[in-house]
C-alpha cells in the first residue's frame, strides 16, 4: 500500500502515483533514509541525495511532485511524527524526545510541533499518553 497512511491528514498533498513503481521506490527509499538518520541534526537534502545517489535537484523535484514538500519540510514532518509517537508510547520527557528526533533546540521543537499539531507538546503528551500508557 505504499506510504499513503503515513501522509494521510498531516498537511501532505494527495499522493497520486500512477503505477510508477520507480517513484514509489524512490519515495520509500527517501523516507527510510530519513528514518535511519533521524538523530542527525545536520540531516538535509544534500545528505539524502548523496546517500541515495541522486542529484539534489532530482530529489527536490521528485519530492515536490510526489508529496508537495521540500526535503527539509519532509525531514521536519517525519521528525514531528516520530516525536508524537514517542510522546504517546514512551515515558520519555519532551526535551529527551526533542533530541532523539534530531532537533537541537527544545524551543524550536516546541514551535514546530505547535504549528504542525496545533497543540503544544506538553498538552499533546498529557492528552495522548494517558490514553496509551495508562499507569506506568
Amino acid at each position: 500500500m505504499f506510504k499513503q497512511k503515513f501522509f494521510q491528514g498531516q498537511n501532505f498533498n494527495t499522493i497520486h502515483i500512477e503505477n510508477n513503481s520507480l517513484d514509489e521506490k524512490l519515495l520509500n527509499d527517501i523516507i527510510d533514509f530519513i528514518n535511519r538518520n533521524l538523530t542527525d541534526v545536520d540531516l538535509n537534502g544534500d545528505k539524502i541525495a548523496k546517500g541515495l545517489n541522486v542529484s539534489r535537484m532530482t530529489l527536490h523535484r521528485k519530492l515536490k511532485t510526489l508529496v508537495g514538500h521540500s526535503s527539509s519540510e519532509l525531514i521536519r514532518i517525519i521528525r514531528l511524527k516520530e516525536a508524537a509517537y514517542q510522546m504517546e508510547h514512551t515515558t520519555r520527557n519532551i526535551s529527551d524526545i526533542c533530541y532523539i528526533v534530531g532537533f537541537n533546540s527544545p524551543s524550536y521543537f516546541t514551535s514546530c510541533f505547535t504549528r504542525f499539531y496545533n497543540e503544544i507538546p506538553t498538552e499533546y503528551m498529557k492528552r495522548t499518553r494517558s490514553n496509551k500508557i495508562g499507569n506506568i
